[in-house]
C-alpha cells in the first residue's frame, strides 16, 4: 500500500512539474525566434524580456512591446515588483533605471497602466507619482522603476523636447515588456495583451513568426539577427554589404520581395529605430520608391502610388529642375528621422563627376503571401551545431550560417595550433571564409554584434609551403581578402615567421598575417601571439591536421 502511494505522488509530482509554464511555452514565437533566451524570464505566467541593451524613450520602449503583443511591465504587485528589482540586480547585474508600463493619462492626468486598469498597489519615490507639484505633473508623465532604491517608481517625460534639452536630462531608458499566454484571456480575467487576428489562409490566431512568415531560401542563407517580422511582413536588414538601388532591388526580388515599402509614418519610424537602437546603424539605406517614368510622381516598388511621404525640403517633389531629371530613387536617411533623399539609381558619367559612391546597405520587405514559401529544412543551432558543444557553449556565441554552425570565443585567446585544436575537439575547425559573403558576415557578427574588435584566427595558413596558403580543411585557396603588405605581399622577414591568417574586423575584414606560435622574435618583440578565434561546424566536414 506504501508503495502505491508513493507511487502515485512521484507521479503527481512528475505532473506538477511537466505542467510548469517554460519560456518556450510561454513566450511569443516571434519573441522566440528573435531574443536571446538569457533575456527572457517566465513568472506568474507571464513572459517578460529584459531589454537591457537598446534604450529608448516611452512611446518606443511600449512600442517595442507591442510589436509582439505586449506591453511594457505591469508591476502591480509588491510581488511582481521585487521579482523584477531582483533579476535586474542581482541576475543582470543592471543597476538603472527601466520603463515601466505606467502613465498618466490625458482625462484629469490619473496613473493608469498600460492594459487600461487603474493604480492599486503603489511604491512611488519621495516626491514622485500624485505628490508631484502641480507645474511637474503637467511635464512627468510616465513611470520608470529604480532597482537602486528597492525598486522605487519615479516619473519622467515620456519625449524629448525643449524642456529636456534644457536640463540636460536623457529620457531613453531600457525597459522591460511583459507578454501574457494567450490561453489566459477569459479564465484569469486579466486584459489579453496579445493583439488577436486571424489569418483566413492558417485558421484563427498564428501568430507571426519569421520561419512562418519568411522566404525559406532567405532563412537558409541569413543570419536571423538581421531579419525581424513587423505587421504581416518579414524585413531583411542587408548592412553588411552594399550595392546600387537597382542591384539592390534584384537581391530582394530574388527570394519573392521588393525594398521596404514604407507607405506610412509607423512603418518607417520602425525602420529608423531598428536601424540606430537595434543595429546601431546611421547611415542611409536604400528603399523601394523611385520616380516614374517622364518624371511623373514617384512609385512604389509594388507599382503602388505615393500618398504618404518624408521628403524634406528640397527634396523629392521640391527638387530642382536639374536634380529632378538626374537623381530619382530614394534612400532613407535614419540620422535625420528617416526623412528621404534622392540620389543617382546606379554609377555612370555623372556620378564619377561628383565623386559619389551610390552603393548603399538596404532593407527588403517579403509581404507575406506574396512569395512561395517552400518551408525547406531549416538550419537552426539544435540541428547544425555539435550537440556535446551545444551543451557546455552559451548559446549567445553560437550562430548559423547557410549550412554551417559558427562559435565566437573571445573568453580565452589561443595561439593558432591551440585554437584549432580546440575546434577539431568537436568535430571542427578554424572559420573557413572561403567567400566575400562569408567573410562580410563574420566581420559584421564580431564588429556589430558581438562588439570585439579585435583580431580573430581564421583556418588558413601557409605553413607548408612558404607562400602558399591553404585552408585548414585541406582545399587551396581561391578568393583572398588580404590588407596591403599582407599574405603573399608580405615583406621577405617576415614571411619567414608570420604563417598563420587572423580576419580584422575593425579593417573591414581583410587579412593578416602573424606568428603562429611563441618564438625568438614574440620573446624580442613582445608581440602575444595568442587570439580570439571563430570555430566552423559543418556537417560532414572535418578539418585536416
Amino acid at each position: 500500500m506504501c508503495k502505491i502511494v508513493l507511487l502515485w505522488l512521484l507521479t503527481l509530482g512528475i505532473a506538477v512539474v511537466n505542467a510548469l509554464p517554460t519560456v518556450n511555452d510561454t513566450c511569443p514565437p516571434g519573441l522566440l525566434a528573435t531574443t536571446d533566451p538569457h533575456y527572457l524570464q517566465v513568472h506568474d505566467g507571464y513572459c517578460f524580456n529584459f531589454v537591457l541593451d537598446h534604450r529608448k524613450n516611452y512611446a518606443k520602449a511600449q512600442e517595442a512591446c507591442m510589436a509582439d503583443g505586449g506591453t511594457l511591465a505591469l508591476p502591480k504587485t509588491q510581488a511582481l515588483n521585487d521579482f523584477v528589482t531582483d533579476q535586474l540586480l542581482n541576475h543582470y547585474n543592471k543597476s538603472k533605471e527601466v520603463w515601466i508600463g505606467l502613465h498618466r493619462n490625458d482625462l484629469g492626468g490619473h496613473l493608469t497602466w498600460e492594459d487600461g486598469t487603474d493604480v492599486v498597489w503603489r511604491n512611488f519615490g519621495t516626491g514622485d507619482g500624485p505628490l508631484h507639484g502641480w507645474l511637474d505633473e503637467d511635464i512627468y508623465d510616465c513611470v520608470a522603476l529604480d532597482p537602486k532604491n528597492g525598486g522605487s517608481w519615479h516619473d519622467y517625460q515620456c519625449d524629448e523636447d525643449l524642456f529636456s534639452r534644457i536640463v540636460s536630462v536623457d529620457l531613453k531608458k531600457a525597459f522591460i515588456c511583459q507578454y501574457q499566454p494567450e490561453d489566459d484571456e477569459d479564465s484569469s480575467g486579466k486584459l489579453d495583451l496579445k493583439e488577436k487576428t486571424q489569418d483566413p489562409t492558417q485558421g484563427p490566431s498564428v501568430p507571426r513568426t519569421i520561419d512562418n512568415t519568411c522566404p525559406s531560401e532567405l532563412l537558409n542563407t541569413t543570419d536571423r539577427f538581421f531579419l525581424q517580422i513587423h505587421n504581416d511582413s518579414c524585413f531583411h536588414f542587408v548592412l553588411g554589404r552594399k550595392k546600387n538601388y537597382q542591384n539592390a532591388n534584384k537581391d530582394c526580388l530574388k527570394d519573392g520581395g521588393t525594398l521596404a515599402l514604407p507607405q506610412t509614418q509607423f512603418l518607417n519610424n520602425y525602420l529608423v529605430d531598428q536601424l540606430l537602437n537595434h543595429y546601431n546603424k546611421s547611415n542611409e539605406v536604400w528603399i523601394g520608391l523611385h520616380r516614374g517614368e517622364q518624371y511623373k510622381g514617384f512609385f512604389w516598388e509594388d507599382n503602388s502610388e505615393l500618398e504618404w511621404s518624408n521628403f524634406p525640403d528640397g527634396k523629392g517633389p521640391g527638387n530642382s529642375w536639374f536634380d529632378v531629371n538626374m537623381f530619382d530613387c530614394i534612400a532613407l536617411n535614419p540620422k535625420t528621422g528617416g526623412s528621404w533623399h534622392d540620389y543617382l539609381c546606379e554609377g555612370g558619367l555623372l556620378s564619377w563627376i561628383l565623386n559619389s559612391d551610390l552603393r548603399k546597405a538596404y532593407i527588403c520587405q517579403y509581404k507575406y503571401g506574396h512569395y512561395q514559401n517552400k518551408h525547406a529544412s531549416l538550419r537552426t543551432v539544435a540541428n547544425t551545431c555539435p550537440p556535446a558543444l551545444v551543451t557546455i557553449a552559451n548559446s549567445h556565441y553560437l550562430q548559423v550560417r547557410e549550412e554551417s554552425c559558427f562559435h565566437f570565443v573571445f573568453n580565452k585567446p589561443e595561439i593558432y595550433s591551440n585554437a584549432n585544436k580546440m575546434c577539431e575537439k568537436h568535430g571542427g575547425t578554424l572559420a573557413m571564409p572561403k567567400t566575400q559573403a562569408l567573410n562580410d558576415y563574420l566581420a559584421d557578427q564580431l564588429y556589430h554584434h558581438y562588439h570585439q574588435y579585435r583580431k580573430a584566427w581564421i583556418g588558413l595558413h601557409d605553413l607548408k609551403r612558404e607562400g602558399t596558403f591553404v585552408w585548414e580543411d585541406g582545399t587551396e585557396l581561391d578568393w583572398s581578402n588580404f590588407a596591403k603588405g599582407q599574405g603573399p605581399r608580405n615583406t621577405w622577414l617576415a614571411r619567414g615567421f608570420e604563417d598563420c591568417i587572423a580576419l580584422d574586423p575593425n579593417d573591414q575584414g581583410r587579412w593578416h598575417d602573424f606568428q603562429c606560435d611563441h618564438n625568438l622574435l614574440s620573446w624580442l618583440s613582445k608581440p602575444d601571439p595568442r587570439k580570439i578565434y571563430i570555430c566552423q561546424y559543418t556537417p560532414g566536414v572535418k578539418g585536416k591536421k
